[in-house]
């Protein structure tokens, strides 16, 4: 019943926090798992950043909007449960891939010091500020956002694009009638138009592969 009380929780206490020479981070905690936070099922607030977690189980938190985890050795992190996550300080925990399209409600992410090569934010029409410092890194953002998101780097020089993107409506390829099958596909993809002509098309990832 207590633990269903509480609403944060910050396991900072023993960690020294401070600018480096190009960003902040944290270190010196002890702390090796979060075994018993599933009883906390109201939390809204976890800072647990600085420690020596190898894993982050949150599936029973949903409630959270604020998580804190950075320069932890996690390699990954699974955020997907969480859809009232407004604020995501993930830096330095090694990183790879990032998925946020569950997250609508974040505006704001501390993502620097990862080996993310692209970040995926068109599903986070709330996103107002991110922080990649020191990275190499193209981030796709909605095209009505384009203009409003703030990144932020420091006294960095990170080499990053913002690239905006925004749906395909039906009106803008009605007038070649293109049609795509099977849909999806294993090995093969057949594209039609209704109309005759030589076309170009390329097909890319988000991160233009």
């Amino acid at each position: 019943a207590e633990a269903e009380a509480i609403t944060k929780l910050r396991l900072d206490r023993n960690v020294r926090c401070g600018a480096s020479s190009c960003g902040y981070g944290c270190a010196g905690g002890t702390i090796q798992d979060l075994t018993g936070v599933e009883s906390f099922n109201h939390l809204k607030y976890l800072r647990c950043d600085g420690h020596k977690l190898t894993s982050l189980n949150l599936s029973n938190n949903t409630s959270i909007t604020e998580l804190w985890c950075g320069n932890n050795p996690l390699t990954s992190l699974d955020v997907s449960m969480l859809d009232s996550l407004t604020s995501l300080g993930c830096s330095g925990i090694g990183l790879t891939n990032l998925d946020l399209s569950n997250n609508i409600l974040l505006d704001t992410i501390y993502c620097h010091g990862n080996e993310l090569t692209s970040l995926d934010l068109l599903n986070n029409p709330a996103i107002k500020t991110i922080f990649i410092l020191f990275d190499t890194i193209d981030i796709y953002v909605l095209d009505d956002l384009f203009n409003s998101i703030t990144v932020e780097t420091g006294s960095c020089q990170p080499h990053f694009s913002i690239q905006s993107c925004g749906p395909v409506r039906v009106d803008e390829i009605h007038e070649t009638a293109l049609k795509i099958h099977p849909n999806p596909a294993e090995n093969l993809t057949t594209i039609e138009t209704g109309s005759s002509g030589e076309y170009t098309i390329e097909i890319t990832t988000l991160n233009g592969q």
